[in-house]
């Protein structure tokens, strides 16, 4: 196993609870905006990620396996080379993130 999958083996019981949270809120805009899962990261190729296309740019994380069925079954998952990362550090995503909120709260008013 990779590095990563270690990790999220040894998870303890809290950053499970965290985990399971922030796959729960992923999901969310996976349901939003188109979606597709790839075991694509060389450096974890174990471990899936998440890629979302949204109106702000691509977001996307690496998931916890064990949250594929729970929260992320309607996301299709494709071959490894059908998708690649944009390169976007966490705090160009979380940015990303941010615009579609005010988006989405722009359209609520």
């Amino acid at each position: 196993m990779t590095e990563l999958a270690d990790k999220i083996a040894a998870d303890t019981s809290k950053a499970r609870e965290l985990y399971n949270e922030r796959a729960a809120l992923i999901s969310v805009l996976a349901s939003l905006f188109p979606a597709a899962i790839a075991y694509n990261d060389p450096k974890a190729p174990d471990v899936p990620v998440i890629y979302i296309d949204s109106p702000c740019g691509q977001l996307s994380w690496h998931i916890n396996p064990a949250h594929l069925r729970t929260h992320f079954a309607a996301v299709p998952t494709v071959a490894p080379h059908s998708i690649r990362w944009d390169g976007a550090s966490k705090d160009v995503v979380l940015e990303r993130v941010a615009l579609i909120r005010q988006q989405l709260a722009a359209t609520q008013r």
